[in-house]
């Protein structure tokens, strides 16, 4: 997590309802509330929640629903940085990695950025999930990502 910036106001910075001792400790994924309306998509994230993942003791925060299939990110799948030519990947990234557990598509945790799918023993996802992002057939869009902060033991985030 992020210290905030110097300026007392946090402009642009907001808080959520929960203290920052809620966070993940262990590599996994946390839905964190906001009450943020601006962050409402109806049919995914009715409760304007953003994730938050902790990866290699730094926390990353993204948006509720994959960006292809519209499924909830919470039971996806983190993948740790993979820059390296490996006969079992092709989801590159010099940044840990996100891959949805419904469809396989494969994010850049840090930046949101979509990466191509992942194969072999990183690959997950479904047919169903496959066919539901393919019959999209909609650019890939990135991830929507967010900044974490904390101010007097809440967590505070920026959009």
């Amino acid at each position: 997590m992020s210290p905030p910036p110097a300026s007392p106001t946090y402009s642009g910075w907001k808080k959520t309802p929960l203290p920052s001792s809620i966070l993940p400790t262990t590599e996994s994924i946390f839905v964190l509330p906001t009450n943020d309306p601006s962050l409402v998509v109806k049919a995914t994230n009715p409760a304007r929640s953003i994730c938050v993942a902790r990866f290699d003791e730094k926390l990353f925060a993204f948006a509720v629903g994959c960006e292809c299939c519209k499924i909830p990110l919470t039971e996806s799948k983190l993948l740790p940085p993979d820059d390296k030519e490996t006969v079992n990947s092709t989801c590159k990234s010099t940044d840990p990695r996100l891959i949805c557990a419904f469809c396989g598509a494969c994010y850049n945790l840090r930046t949101g950025k979509p990466l191509p799918d992942a194969v072999g023993a990183e690959k997950t996802g479904n047919m169903l999930g496959g066919f539901t992002r393919n019959s999209m057939k909609a650019e890939r869009k990135g991830m929507r990502v967010f900044e974490l902060a904390e101010e007097k033991g809440m967590v505070l985030y920026k959009v």
